[in-house]
């Protein structure tokens, strides 16, 4: 929210790729539904970058573009400051972003996704490489 959509997009898919690597590819058990999740992390990113630049002044040039254009064709008028934008774009990317979460989950998520994301998880090193971290972070406690 305080940096440019287009910067948080290109940090946070080499994030996003970067897990969904980890998950199962080809002919294997539930290999549909991770394809299906894959699509919908890949396209949430996107689209959530796009909503997020929305609900700060600075979140997308745009935004700033229409402040100088309110402030050239409306001088009479109160100026749009970054506390009048956020108090009407933070609570609409709220709602459009809830409103994304529900269509990707309705069109990308069924009802075996968790069930096969659980059972990868189970059986991958990723369970190993979480409960050494965890017996790391016990023992080292006082």
């Amino acid at each position: 929210m305080w940096i440019h959509n287009t910067a948080c997009t290109v940090m946070m898919m080499p994030v996003a790729t970067g897990i969904l690597q980890r998950f199962p590819r080809g002919d294997e058990v539930g290999s549909h539904e991770v394809r299906r999740f894959s699509k919908a992390v890949v396209l949430g990113v996107v689209y959530a970058s796009a909503i997020g630049g929305m609900a700060t002044l600075t979140g997308t040039g745009v935004n700033i573009i229409l402040v100088g254009m309110w402030s050239s064709y409306f001088p009479e008028q109160e100026p749009i400051t970054f506390s009048s934008w956020m108090s009407f774009g933070l609570p609409m990317a709220l709602i459009i972003f809830l409103a994304l979460w529900v269509t990707l989950c309705f069109m990308y998520c069924s009802k075996n996704t968790g069930k096969a994301l659980s059972a990868y998880l189970d059986r991958s090193h990723l369970s190993g490489e979480l409960s050494s971290t965890t017996m790391l972070e016990t023992e080292q406690s006082p």
